[in-house]
Formats: C-alpha cells, sequence, structure tokens
C-alpha cells in the first residue's frame, strides 16, 4: 500500500511498535506499507511539527491497532475528511444536490442572516445582533460560501460529470459514478487534513490528470492510499517507508524511493552480517571459556553482551 501525505518531517527514522512555520504546507509524502489497511486520522492543523505529530500518530497507533487485532476508533473520531471506497450518498438527491449538501451549514447561516438583517434593521442599535451577524458571516466566508456554485461546477466538470449529468438521481447511477461523485464531494469540502483511498479508481486519464493537478495546489495535508505508482511520482516529493518497525523518509517521488530504498537495504544487510558474525564470535568464546577457570569471568561478560546484541532484520 503507497500511501501519500502531505508534511514536512526532518529526515530519519522512528521506532514504531517493537514492544509494543505556521502557514499551511504543500509538500506531498508517499509512506509505504506492507499489506495494512486502517482508518485514518485527521485534525485541524496549522504547523508543520502538528502536522508531522498527527501523521506518525496515525501510523504508529494505527500499525499498532492492526497488529493487535483492534479497530483504531480514535482515528474516526478525529476525523476530519477521509474518502471511503463505499461511503455512502443520499439515493434520494441528484448528482448536483449531493455536492450542494456540502454546503448545508452555509445554507443555513444565510437563512440566518437573512432573518437577522430584518431584526437589525428594526433593532439599529443591539450590538448582539450585530456580533450573531459576524459570526454567521465568517461561517459563509470560511465556506466561500457565496462561490458554492462556481466551486460546486468545477469540481464537477474537473471529476468527469457533464453538465447534463448533474441532475441523474443518485439511485441509478453506477459504481465507478458513485466512486468519482464521493471523490468529488470530498474535494468541495476542503478539509485541513484530506485522506483518500485509492482515488484513481474509476478515473479515465483527464479526470485522473485533472486530481493531480488539483492535489498539487491543495492547501492543507493529502494522505492518499493508491497503488498506482504513476500517480504518487506525480504527487510525491518524500516518501516515508514503515517496514521492520520503523518509518523512514526518503526524499523525492516513488521512482526516486526505489535505488534510495535498494541502497538502505544494502547497508542493512551489510550491518545485518556483521551483527551474525559478531553473535558467532561471542558465541563461540562463550562455548571455549566457560567452563575454564580463568576464563570464567570473561565468559560470562561476553554471554552478557551476547544476550543484550539485537541482529539487525
Amino acid at each position: 500500500i503507497n500511501m501519500l501525505v502531505n508534511m514536512d518531517p526532518e529526515n530519519g527514522s522512528s521506532s514504531i511498535g517493537k514492544d509494543m512555520g505556521t502557514a499551511l504546507i504543500t509538500t506531498f509524502y508517499g509512506v509505504i506499507l506492507a499489506n495494512l489497511i486502517f482508518n485514518p486520522i485527521a485534525n485541524n492543523l496549522r504547523t508543520r511539527d502538528e502536522e508531522e505529530c498527527l501523521c506518525r500518530q496515525l501510523i504508529v497507533e494505527g500499525v499498532m491497532a492492526i497488529q493487535s487485532g483492534e479497530n483504531p476508533k480514535f482515528i474516526r473520531e478525529k476525523l476530519e475528511g477521509y474518502l471511503e471506497q463505499n461511503a455512502k450518498l443520499d439515493p434520494t438527491l441528484d448528482i448536483y444536490g449531493e455536492m450542494r449538501s456540502c454546503f448545508a451549514h452555509v445554507l443555513d447561516a444565510m437563512a440566518q442572516m437573512q432573518i437577522l438583517e430584518r431584526r437589525m434593521a428594526a433593532s439599529p442599535e443591539d450590538a448582539s445582533l450585530l456580533e450573531q451577524h459576524d459570526a454567521l458571516q465568517n461561517i459563509i466566508d470560511a465556506a466561500d460560501g457565496y462561490n458554492m456554485d462556481v466551486n460546486i461546477k468545477k469540481v464537477l466538470s474537473g471529476m468527469g460529470f457533464a453538465q447534463d449529468t448533474w441532475q441523474k438521481n443518485i439511485a441509478v447511477l453506477s459504481g465507478g459514478e458513485l466512486t468519482r461523485l464521493r471523490l468529488a464531494k470530498l474535494l468541495l469540502e476542503k478539509p485541513d487534513v484530506l485522506i483518500l483511498d485509492e482515488p484513481t479508481n474509476h478515473l479515465d486519464f483527464a479526470t485522473m490528470e485533472w486530481l493531480e493537478n488539483y492535489l498539487k495546489g491543495y492547501s492543507g495535508a493529502v494522505l492518499v492510499v493508491s497503488h498506482d505508482r504513476y500517480f504518487l511520482d506525480n504527487v510525491c516529493t518524500k516518501i516515508w517507508e514503515v517496514s521492520f518497525q520503523t518509518m523512514t523518509t526518503y526524499k523525492g517521488n516513488f521512482s526516486a524511493y526505489l535505488p534510495q530504498k535498494e541502497a538502505a537495504d544494502a547497508l542493512r544487510q551489510k550491518q545485518h552480517d556483521a551483527d551474525v558474525a559478531l553473535a558467532e564470535k561471542l558465541q563461540d568464546y562463550v562455548d571455549r571459556n566457560l567452563v575454564r577457570a580463568s576464563t570464567t569471568k570473561m565468559a560470562q561478560s561476553r554471554r552478557r553482551q551476547l544476550e543484550k546484541l539485537e541482529i539487525t532484520e
């Protein structure tokens, strides 16, 4: 499983389960895992350190939960925005209506503002009404509510929905159309952390290209589970690999990761061979000297050293 994360941690490694600037950033990371699938986690983030901490929490706690056979519920509880391959949509709505439902809180705020403005006209000196009005205005502005229809049309078109399909009822959509609509809806919501499960499924070349460009310009954090190496090559700038209970950072996209991974494996194998040779040497010394009175203490010391020795996997 390949994962893509929008973060910027320092290079290095972190042990995983052995014992069991203020601006948003747009650097993309890939995380390589070994046949592990777990629910994603998200939170409202603003700094590099917070995003790095979140990603490490996602990986460490998610992997540990899976290894213990548990469902990491904390991930879902903190979730901001993620794409499930079989997420439910409202079958009573059409395509455009489902997209517009992303702005339900905005539409509600607009309706409340209209009522509030009539009250303000009747009581212009009531400061509390002005405060309520400002709060509603902030809700609308945060979601770019006045441009909701422009954004809906942009995302629907980018995700391959022609205008003549926008009134199509969700209940009659194909599996591929449902998958694309789920993704389109999530993109429209613009969560601080965007987590996608196989987003390139059911996408044609033009739609995939549009999605790549959209994600490159995304202002929040992005994590993608994908088997599409070409997609990862086009959007990743760093790869996080989880292997041997350790998370390691590699610079570059997926193609750049491969030779670095090969070099790292060669180095790990060299260290493994050295560890094994040392263990054999220590064991040989213990075997030859433990029973001899003159060398017993040294042999016991070597045995303790051998017991503490960790062989690189």
